[in-house]
């Protein structure tokens, strides 16, 4: 039953953001092209802390639209996006060709991607943990898709417990620039709903991250609770509580 119950919550997480992939990739493209996207860029080149980047393969998981891959492919990295929603990936693509970028985007599950042990020398991800039904399962999974050495580097925030926090005490509706009240409101109940049921909503992050990590065997495992500020500025942009979350295989 509860494995039946965590399918049902994937298909409504994909039926949430097929709805949102359009306008979703539209503030991507936004972001890309302008002062935020050279932050990001920053963060993730100092992240990621290669002297080249050139010819790494990096696997982008939950990629979205595709904003993370294009910035690294823009670097010369050989990049694999995935995501489970099939209106993100064609948006990924649109967006990659606009750009003149070659990189490969297919759909799949972030939690158990159908790839190959010991490819990637980076993993990366965007805000896309506090969306799964099963984070130690992803984290376990990108462990095995690493080479010896290789990098996993995920920027998240506690989004889920936010929402909760914010919805005992009345507060969604005010907080000025929370990006999901800003989709049709039967898309933000839909938003609220699926976050209530996620296990991860409830969990103490990103300590909990670091331990999972560790317990997983990730090595040199280290959390970056400041990233967010630094690539958004304003502290009442609800990307400044992004925090990064780092280890080694």
């Amino acid at each position: 039953m509860k494995k039946k119950r965590g399918k049902d919550t994937e298909k409504r997480v994909v039926a949430y953001w097929t709805k949102r992939a359009e306008s979703f990739s539209d503030e991507r493209r936004k972001e890309l092209r302008g002062a935020l996207g050279e932050r990001w860029d920053k963060a993730l080149v100092d992240a990621l802390g290669a002297e080249d980047l050139a010819g790494q393969k990096i696997l982008d998981a939950g990629c979205g639209s595709g904003e993370l891959a294009i910035l690294l492919a823009r670097h010369g990295c050989k990049v694999t996006g995935i995501d489970l929603t099939p209106a993100m990936i064609k948006e990924a693509r649109a967006l990659a060709a606009e750009e003149g970028l070659d990189i490969t985007f297919e759909v799949m599950d972030a939690q158990d991607p159908d790839l190959p042990a010991n490819s990637f020398d980076y993993v990366i991800s965007r805000n896309l943990t506090w969306t799964l039904t099963n984070v130690e399962k992803a984290y376990t999974s990108w462990h095995r898709l690493l080479r010896d050495g290789g990098k996993m580097v995920n920027f998240d925030a506690n989004y889920g417990q936010m929402t909760r926090e914010l919805q005992m005490d009345g507060a969604a509706d005010e907080m000025p620039g929370y990006e999901h009240k800003a989709v049709l409101e039967e898309l933000f109940e839909e938003h609220k709903a699926i976050t209530e049921f996620l296990k991860i909503s409830r969990e103490d992050r990103p300590r909990w991250d670091l331990m999972t990590l560790m317990r997983i065997g990730y090595r040199e495992c280290g959390v970056d609770v400041g990233a967010g500020s630094r690539i958004y500025e304003d502290e009442h942009d609800p990307g400044s509580a992004v925090f990064m979350v780092q280890a080694t295989k």
